[in-house]
């Protein structure tokens, strides 16, 4: 049996219409949900990013003993785990937090691709100046974080250049090379959307806020938000909302790859 697993960062249970949300449009991953075995009892058990990765790969609650770090040279992980018992593995990730610095989440991966650019990877070195979507004293980091990754993102024209995009494209591509190529494979697909910077193509915005016209505050300080006013604090959520919605779109697209490819009936698929 195949394995292809989804990771998607930050993505609030509760914006899912098949946990009872009714506002945010996402069809592709309700359909997928009426089709599969949906845990409603389900916690996370380290909410960071990295310390959640630590938890999926090693199938251990490591809150307890791991932080942000490095992934440990003594750890199993999952791909080891399945490299050895047959599996040709690949990991196609945009989450820049566990692969840069020697963090080594790409252990046990026959091969990996790393879609550059998310959050303040340190990509992109132009254009020096960029103009913030809003006060920086709203932004977490300041201006920092948001500076980088709108140099990151200044080549960017239209949808399919979005990192959600961008990283579900090259899964679709590999599987169209491989999927009938080996006797068995784990794919791990790994985006850091909907996480800030919310920015997502404005007609995503626009279906949950299109009469606002102030500033677009795209990654919030955390904390109090008592520095926003009610509109732009509304207006963060459609920013979210829009955010979920895209990124809906295109696992969309990378699953109906995989019923194209007549993988449905043995391949175990995990959102």
């Amino acid at each position: 049996m195949n394995v292809i697993l989804i990771v998607s960062d930050t993505f609030r249970y509760d914006h899912l219409g098949c946990y009872g949300n009714e506002w945010i449009r996402t069809p592709n991953l309700d359909s997928f949900a009426e089709k599969a075995i949906v845990f409603d009892r389900a916690y996370t058990a380290s909410f960071p990013t990295v310390p959640h990765r630590h938890d999926l790969y090693t199938g251990r609650y490591t809150f307890v003993y791991s932080e942000w770090a490095p992934l440990p040279r003594n750890e199993l992980v999952l791909a080891q785990i399945l490299r050895q018992s047959g599996c040709v593995t690949q990991l196609i990730v945009d989450t820049p937090h566990i692969l840069k610095d020697g963090y080594n989440y790409d252990r046990g991966f026959d091969g990996w691709l790393w879609i550059r650019g998310q959050e303040g990877d340190r990509y992109m070195t132009s254009p020096r100046e960029v103009k913030l979507p809003c006060n920086p004293s709203k932004l977490r980091y300041g201006a920092r974080t948001v500076t980088q990754y709108l140099r990151n993102v200044s080549l960017r024209q239209r949808e399919s250049d979005y990192f959600v995009a961008q990283t579900m494209t090259a899964a679709i591509k590999w599987l169209e090379l491989n999927y009938d190529q080996h006797e068995k494979f784990f794919l791990h697909v790994d985006t850091f959307d909907p996480h800030e910077p919310w920015d997502p193509p404005r007609w995503y915005v626009d279906m949950y806020d299109p009469e606002y016209e102030g500033e677009e505050v795209t990654y919030p300080v955390y904390g109090p938000c008592d520095y926003l006013s009610e509109e732009e604090l509304n207006h963060c959520r459609a920013l979210y909302a829009g955010e979920v919605t895209l990124v809906d779109r295109w696992i969309g697209m990378l699953l109906e790859k995989i019923e194209d490819l007549g993988l449905l009936e043995d391949t175990a698929i995990i959102f």
